[in-house]
This record gives structure tokens, C-alpha cells and sequence, in this order.
């Protein structure tokens, strides 16, 4: 019975392969068949029928009529667009189509008046928008209009004859099958006994093996579609059953390692963000800084200015006194010219009160000034202070994300092994697989997509690790240029409290000079009350004339002090004004080094960003939403918005190897994935495609301008990568509207 059964079997199993053979899946019949409808799907839309190309053409000759020519090049650059794929899919169906007829029609009638149309457009289209003649734009567009007809005529003959083909071929098809059916069921109906008591032994163990296998094969086409909150339902403590708990036990593994994977980088980026916001008032303060001490610069060399105004009336009043003294000798040898003398010795008196008011005013000047310097040196100190406890900050803030890094690397290594486990977990299904025989073929295959996929998660693993290294190498640079910046910080405090010392100094010299000044001052009004009193009694003027020569002696010395402390006050001035300087460019050689560090602190944040859209594509709980995943499209695109903004604007320059393609980007990757699987019947949906892959690609432009050193191109492709970008969010806002409409009606 048993031996009748398996001949019937084998029989059966010989008339169904030569069968499949002929009409089966990849069989002759079969590849024509479907030759015929990829024809048949292909060619009505675009590209293989230049619809699209016609209506950028008739745009570009209305915009070319209106005399908008910017707009009408935008769509010869589509047309031509249009044209490469046109040609790509005719080559494609000159070497692949089998059906002659439909061969001849494409090369005879529609192939031919598509060539003409691409023709006319470059010879009479594009010159005419080139050079703006709008009067010959209908007569363009009637010339377009009747080839376009002419192929389109070909396309449809096409159809016919396509549909044609395939409606034949099936024919033969079923013809085949209804001789081979009748065989075939007189020997299904001689095997049907025989495999009814086997099936009903067979039957029991087989469904536990379907229903894992279904079960299991459901499990991982959620896996593939990065959704990690479904698990297997199991009941019994089978074999299979015990499999089932392992593979739940894994993807359970396998997302706690994600999640904390997530976390970190969430509180890594959030520890760049607030390093970078340092940074950023760091560099603030720097410039503070470097104001004051321009500033301090700027009141010391006016000191100095003024102490030489000063040093100038001191000379005046020595020469001044040098010639009272000489006066007041004279007087007391020759009384017979005393009226004349006393009256020159007045004159001289009076210049050098007005001098000596003068040096007064400048001196209570240059000690205001002084006094205000010395303000902006405690005022630098204080601001380096700041500094340096704010790079500090920096500093452990720095050690923390490097601690984090780490963390990372260790889930990563975690990732790693549950991906090996997950490998061998799909060598001991394959291993069971073999062992079912013919009903666990299709698990086998399963098993190998799940070994493909173990594969594919130990590489992303891989390129986690990668990105942490990057990460951790960086943050080894923040830290290095953090030490350099605090050690100029340290030397700038420093630099600061001598300045300060030194004009602590400036401002004791000129309160002397001052106080000095003053008691001139006193001085020459002694001389001129006694200069009044020879005239009013010209026979003390012997006298007298002692008396102004000794006071000039005393003036003298008085103003010879005066002037050395002013010589005393100048070199101080010029040493302040050299520490300045200096301090100046310590502060300047600072501000490079935070900006260093924010080019670092950049970096590093948009590898961690990397990090977190691979992340992003895993539905890692039921809680994340699909408002989450909208909302972090659109910030990584407005995001990128901002660092083109920073590279044509600031030089930022955006490395290539950042620049991926519109399909790996966190938007792409989920896009054509989990988006395309839910949403892609949505009109709204589909409308995102286009800009999207429009803005990497402006993207791209724009880095490429700026390493040409051509600015200005730069600046044209940001503002057209704003409008992409807006296009892409507000695409997104439709897309989650049109979704949660959906839903709230379902619910109601």
C-alpha cells in the first residue's frame, strides 16, 4: 500500500515538474506571459511613453510665450531627463522583447516620432527659450503636438498587440493544463486513498510544524520591517514551542539593547548640545575679553599722550623759572631798570600759572583715565575667571559623553552577540528544517533569510562601532583642545593681575604728579602776589628779588622731580600698553581655539545624529508613535537646512562622506521600507519622493560649489534647498494629517 502510494506520488510528482516545467514559474510560457504584461505595465505610464516629456515641452512654450525664461529652462532640464529614461527603457525592450510584431511596432511607429520630438526640442525649442523668441512658441508646440500623436498611436498599437500576445499565450497555457489535469486527477484519485490513512496519521504532527513555521515566518517579516514589538504566541513545551521562546527571547534582547542604545545617544547629543552651547558663551566672553583689553590698550596709549602734554608744560615751567631766577639776580644788582624787570618777571609769572593750570587739568585727566584703565583690567580678570571656570565645566561635561561613548560600545558589543545567537538559532532551524523533509522546505528558507538578517545586524553592529570610534576620537580632540584653552585661559588670568598691578602703579605716579601740580599751582600765586608787591613798593625791590629767586630755585626742583616721575610714568604706560598686546593676542589665539572646539563639537554631534537615524528605521514599542517619527524627519531636515546655512555662511564645510543618497537617509531608509508597505497608495505619500531626492542632490551641489570657491552658486542652491525643504515638511504635515484622519474615522 505504502509502495503504491509512493509510485502514485512519484508519478504525479513527474507529470507536475514536466507540467511546471513548460507553464511554471519561469518556464517558457510563464516568461513570456510575463514579458507581455511588463511590456504591458511598462509602457503606457513614463518613461517609455514621453507624456510627461510632451507636457514639460508645452509648459516650457507657454512659459516661453509669457517670456518667463527661467522657468521655461527648468523644463527643457526635464525634458532632457525625461529623454535619458525614454531611451533607457527602449534599449531595454530592443534587446528583452521576444514578440516580433511588437518589435516592428516599436521601432516603426512609435520609437521614430519620439526621436523627431526630441529633435525638435533641441533644435528649435531650446534655441528659441536661449534667445527668448516667444513669437515662434505656437508654432513649436503644433510641431510637438503632432508627433507626440503620431507616437502615441504607435504606444497604443502597441497595447493591442501586447494584450494580444498575452491573451495567446495563456491560451496554450490552459490547454496545456487541461490535458495534463485529466491525468493527473485519475492519479490524485488512485493516490487519495492511500495517502488519506497517511495524512491522517501525518496530519497531527504536520500542523504543529505549519503552524510554527507560518507563525515564525510572520515573525520575521515584522523583523524586516523593523517592527520589534511582535512576538510569537506559544503554547505546549515542544521542541518547536521551545525555539519560539527562544526566538522571543532574543528580538526581547535584542530591543533592550536598542532602547538603551537610543538613550545614550539621546544623552550624548543632549551633553554635545550643552557642551556646544558652552562653547558658544565661551567664545561670547572671549570677544568680551578681547574688547576690554582693546579697550585698556586704547586708555593707556591716551595716557601716555597725555603725560607727554604734561611733560612738555613741566619743561616750559623750568625754562619759565630758570629765567625769574635770572630776573630776580639781575633786579638786585641794577634796581635802575627794576620797574622794567618786574614787569617781564609778571609777564613770565602769569604764562607759567596758565601752564602750571594746564598741567593741573591734564594731570586729574590722566588720573581719571588711569582709574578707568584699571576698571577694564579688573573687569578682564573677572571675565577670565568666567572663562576658565566655564572650560572647566566644559571639561568634565566632555568626560562624561566620553563615559557615555563608552556605555554605547558596550551595547554595541551586546548587539553583536545576540546577532550570533540569532545565526545559530537559524542553523538549528535549518537543521529541523531538513529534518521535516518536504514540509519544512519553506522553513529552510526562512531560516536562511534568517541568517541573512543575523548577517546584516552584525554589520549595522559593525557601523555602530565604527561611528563610537569616531565619537570616542573626537571627544579625545574636545578634551586635548578643552586642556590647551584652559592652560591660555590660565596664562590670560595671569597676564590680567599683572596689567592690573602695573596700573595700580600708573595711577599712584600720576595722583603724585598731580598733587605735585597743585603745590606749583600754590607756588606761582606766592610769586605773583609777590611780583604786585614790587611794583606797589619798588624799594624792597632787592628784596623781593631774593625772595622770586629763591622761590624759582624751589619751583625748579620742584619741576625737575615733576619731570622725572613723568619719565617714570611713560615707561610705565609703554609696558602696559606692550602687556595689552599681548594679552590681546593671547585672547585672540584663545578665540581660535573655541572655535576649534565648536567645529568639533559639531562634528561629533552630527555623528551621534547618524547614530540615532539608524536607530530610527527599529519600532522598538508600541508607544512610539507615528507623529514621533514625522516629527524627526522634518527637524533632520531642517537640520540640514542649517548646516548648509552654516557651510555657505560661516565656511563649515560638510564632509562628503555625510552626503548619502535620498534611500539611506533616516527619511529614505523608512520610506521605502515600513512607509512604502503602509502608506504608499496615499497620494500625499508619493508626492515626497520627488523633492526629496531633489534636495540630496542640492545638497551635493552646494558642497561641491563651496570647493570650487563659488560662493555665489552656493548661495543660489541654499535658498533652492529651503524651498525643497519646506516642500518635504509641509508634505509630511499632509501625510500625518490625511493619517490621523483616517484613524479617528475608523475608531468612530
Amino acid at each position: 500500500m505504502v509502495f503504491a502510494a509512493i509510485a502514485s506520488l512519484l508519478l504525479v510528482a513527474f507529470l507536475s515538474l514536466s507540467t511546471l516545467s513548460v507553464v511554471g514559474v519561469h518556464g517558457p510560457l510563464y516568461d513570456e506571459i510575463m514579458k507581455g504584461s511588463d511590456y504591458h505595465a511598462d509602457i503606457l505610464p513614463p518613461p517609455n511613453y514621453i507624456v510627461s516629456a510632451q507636457l514639460h515641452a508645452l509648459e516650457a512654450c507657454n512659459y516661453l510665450k509669457s517670456g518667463d525664461l527661467a522657468k521655461a529652462q527648468r523644463r527643457l532640464q526635464q525634458i532632457e531627463q525625461e529623454r535619458q529614461a525614454y531611451y533607457e527603457r527602449y534599449r531595454h525592450w530592443q534587446e528583452h522583447m521576444t514578440n516580433a510584431q511588437i518589435r516592428e511596432v516599436i521601432q516603426t511607429r512609435s520609437h521614430p516620432p519620439a526621436e523627431r520630438f526630441f529633435k525638435v526640442v533641441d533644435a528649435e525649442l531650446r534655441p528659441a527659450v536661449a534667445s527668448g523668441n516667444g513669437r515662434v512658441a505656437d508654432a513649436i508646440a503644433a510641431k510637438l503636438n503632432q508627433m507626440f500623436e503620431q507616437h502615441e498611436a504607435g504606444i497604443l498599437e502597441a497595447v493591442r498587440l501586447s494584450e494580444a500576445w498575452v491573451k495567446e499565450t495563456e491560451t496554450r497555457a490552459e490547454g496545456i493544463l487541461r490535458a495534463r489535469r485529466t491525468l493527473l486527477w485519475a492519479l490524485v484519485i488512485l493516490a487519495a486513498g492511500v495517502m488519506t490513512v497517511i495524512s491522517i496519521i501525518s496530519v497531527r504532527n504536520s500542523r504543529a510544524v505549519v503552524d510554527a513555521l507560518n507563525a515564525l515566518n510572520h515573525a520575521f517579516e515584522q523583523l524586516k520591517n523593523g517592527n520589534l514589538t511582535y512576538r510569537i504566541p506559544v503554547q505546549g513545551n515542544g521542541y518547536l514551542e521551545q525555539a519560539l521562546r527562544k526566538y522571543n527571547q532574543g528580538i526581547d534582547e535584542l530591543t533592550n539593547a536598542l532602547n538603551q542604545t537610543r538613550q545614550t545617544a539621546k544623552l550624548v547629543l543632549g551633553g554635545i548640545q550643552e557642551s556646544a552651547s558652552g562653547v558658544k558663551q565661551l567664545a561670547g566672553d572671549a570677544h568680551e575679553m578681547g574688547d576690554a583689553v582693546s579697550q585698556s590698550a586704547e586708555g593707556v596709549r591716551h595716557i601716555a599722550q597725555e603725560i607727554e602734554r604734561i611733560a612738555e608744560s613741566v619743561r616750559q615751567v623750568q625754562l619759565a623759572a630758570q629765567e625769574v631766577a635770572q630776573g630776580a639776580e639781575n633786579t638786585a644788582q641794577s634796581s635802575n631798570r627794576g620797574v622794567d624787570q618786574v614787569n617781564h618777571i609778571n609777564r613770565l609769572i602769569q604764562s607759567a600759572f596758565t601752564q602750571l593750570g594746564q598741567a593741573e587739568d591734564a594731570a586729574i585727566q590722566a588720573s581719571q583715565m588711569t582709574s578707568e584703565g584699571r576698571q577694564a583690567m579688573l573687569r578682564s580678570e573677572q571675565v577670565m575667571q568666567a572663562i576658565e571656570s566655564q572650560t572647566e565645566q566644559t571639561a568634565r561635561e566632555v568626560q562624561q559623553l566620553a563615559e557615555m561613548s563608552a556605555a554605547v560600545s558596550k551595547i554595541v558589543y551586546k548587539i553583536e552577540d545576540i546577532s550570533r545567537q540569532i545565526n545559530l538559532l537559524s542553523l538549528n532551524a535549518a537543521i529541523e528544517a531538513a529534518r521535516a523533509g518536504e514540509a519544512g522546505r519553506g522553513f529552510a528558507v526562512v531560516a536562511d533569510e534568517v541568517r541573512r538578517l543575523a548577517e546584516r545586524s552584525a554589520h549595522s553592529s559593525q557601523e555602530i562601532q565604527a561611528i563610537l570610534e569616531q565619537v570616542v576620537e573626537k571627544t579625545n580632540e574636545i578634551v586635548q583642545a578643552i586642556q590647551q584653552n584652559l592652560e591660555i585661559v590660565q596664562e590670560g588670568g595671569a597676564v590680567s593681575q599683572q596689567v592690573a598691578a602695573n596700573m595700580q602703579a600708573v595711577l599712584s605716579k600720576v595722583d603724585g604728579i598731580t598733587q605735585q601740580t597743585q603745590e606749583s599751582v600754590q607756588m606761582m600765586q606766592q610769586v605773583l602776589q609777590a611780583s604786585e608787591e614790587m611794583l606797589a613798593e619798588i624799594e624792597q625791590i632787592a628784596a623781593i628779588a631774593e625772595q622770586s629767586s629763591a622761590a624759582s630755585e624751589q619751583m625748579l626742583a620742584s619741576a625737575e622731580t615733576t619731570s622725572d616721575a613723568l619719565q617714570q610714568i611713560a615707561a610705565i604706560s609703554e609696558q602696559a600698553a606692550a602687556t595689552a598686546d599681548q594679552t590681546n593676542t593671547i585672547v585672540a589665539n584663545q578665540i581660535k581655539v573655541v572655535e576649534s572646539l565648536n567645529r568639533t563639537t559639531s562634528e561629533a554631534a552630527a555623528h551621534v545624529e547618524k547614530l540615532m537615524f539608524s536607530l530610527g528605521r527599529f519600532q522598538l514599542s508600541d508607544e512610539e508613535t507615528f507623529e514621533e517619527k514625522i516629527m524627526t524627519f522634518k527637524r533632520a531636515h531642517l537640520k540640514w537646512v542649517e548646516r548648509v546655512e552654516r557651510m555657505v555662511h560661516h565656511g563649515e564645510m560638510i564632509p562628503r562622506d555625510q552626503l548619502v543618497s535620498h534611500k539611506k537617509c533616516a527619511l529614505g531608509t523608512w520610506y521605502y521600507s515600513v512607509g512604502q508597505q503602509q502608506f504608499g497608495h496615499l497620494p500625499e505619500f508619493q508626492a515626497i519622493e520627488p523633492p526629496h531626492e531633489r534636495l540630496h542632490e542640492i545638497a551635493a551641489q552646494a558642497v561641491e560649489a563651496m570647493e570650487k570657491g563659488q560662493r555665489e552658486r552656493a548661495e543660489q542652491l541654499l535658498e533652492e534647498i529651503r524651498g525643497v525643504s519646506q516642500e518635504i515638511v509641509s508634505w509630511l504635515d499632509k501625510l500625518y494629517t490625511r493619517v490621523t484622519v483616517s484613524e479617528t474615522r475608523q475608531a468612530a
